[in-house]
């Protein structure tokens, strides 16, 4: 009797209202479902048994986590290969950009403005085609506000030591580098040629590419096959729930920066990067390499 188990991640989220303190808040909710389905084949018999399991992780954006799917510390226990990174909040400051061209597009569309608070809770993480569905707003408006976003590419700030680190995980750490982001190709293009980041990657995903964007993980998988890397031997590097999710879903670890998300490691500024894969035991083949490539130069 042969036995393959499979195990497939569903993502939903959605936005609940609260009375919190006596005050009407919006909740954000995201909850990724794990079916890990075992098939077995009887030759006696010909007969083929499904055994279904489901696991959940539901997190709520200023709740604690609910329940939680243990997922093994890849880190730890797997060969590292790729270090996968979102774009906006880790690499880059779009934020205002982003602020910006969301309220011309509500104010275009008829819609009352956010402010930053607001657009933070509600905006800052899912895909915008959600956030469009959630405030009834067509394609159209999506368009609308992706095309203002272009316009603004000059309050975007690239964060400090973006490039060096960058070069440094590929160069001394002898890493494939990968980014992964749910802004539009056309945007992730735009910005990248702007600042001159093309060429340090090794794969782009973008939600264009893709049928789901985070916190699905099919983005992380699309770029780790691409890479021809197991997701267990790769690190996503990002700033909020999307992030997180899509990673542990495709199996990564996943590092959280600025970000209050539990995952394997937290940092507050891209540059500790190197604090978190240097202290790393599966590393220690690399940093030797690191080390004579040092002495070589």
């Amino acid at each position: 009797m042969g036995t393959k188990d499979r195990c497939y991640a569903y993502s939903l989220f959605f936005w609940e209202t609260e009375s919190v303190d006596g005050k009407e808040i919006s909740v954000f909710v995201s909850v990724t479902i794990y079916r890990i389905l075992t098939y077995q084949t009887t030759n006696c018999s010909k007969r083929n048994l499904f055994h279904l399991k489901f696991c959940y992780v539901i997190r709520r954006r200023y709740k604690t986590e609910v329940k939680r799917m243990p997922l093994q510390n890849t880190m730890k226990t797997g060969r590292l290969e790729a270090v996968l990174f979102d774009l906006d909040g880790v690499l880059i400051n779009s934020f205002e950009s982003w602020y910006q061209a969301f309220n011309a597009m509500l104010t275009a569309y008829r819609k009352e403005e956010l402010s930053r608070d607001e657009f933070t809770a509600k905006c800052w993480g899912p895909d915008l085609a959600h956030t469009l569905v959630a405030l009834n707003l067509t394609e159209e408006a999506g368009e609308y506000c992706i095309n203002e976003q272009l316009n603004l590419i000059g309050l975007i700030e690239l964060f400090p030591g973006t490039k060096a680190v960058l070069s440094s995980v590929r160069a001394d750490y002898k890493l494939k580098v990968g980014l992964v982001t749910n802004t539009p190709k056309g945007n992730v293009n735009r910005i990248l040629d702007y600042f001159q980041l093309v060429e340090l990657f090794d794969v782009i995903v973008t939600g264009d590419d893709v049928r789901n964007s985070k916190p699905d993980a099919e983005m992380i998988l699309k770029a780790c096959e691409t890479l021809s890397v197991k997701p267990a031997h790769a690190i996503l590097v990002g700033d909020t729930e999307m992030d997180l999710l899509a990673g542990k879903s495709a199996g990564c670890s996943v590092i959280c920066v600025k970000a209050k998300s539990a995952g394997d490691a937290c940092i507050e500024y891209l540059q500790e990067l190197f604090a978190v894969l240097d202290k790393e035991t599966i590393l220690e083949g690399v940093q030797q390499s690191k080390i004579e490539g040092k002495r070589d130069k």
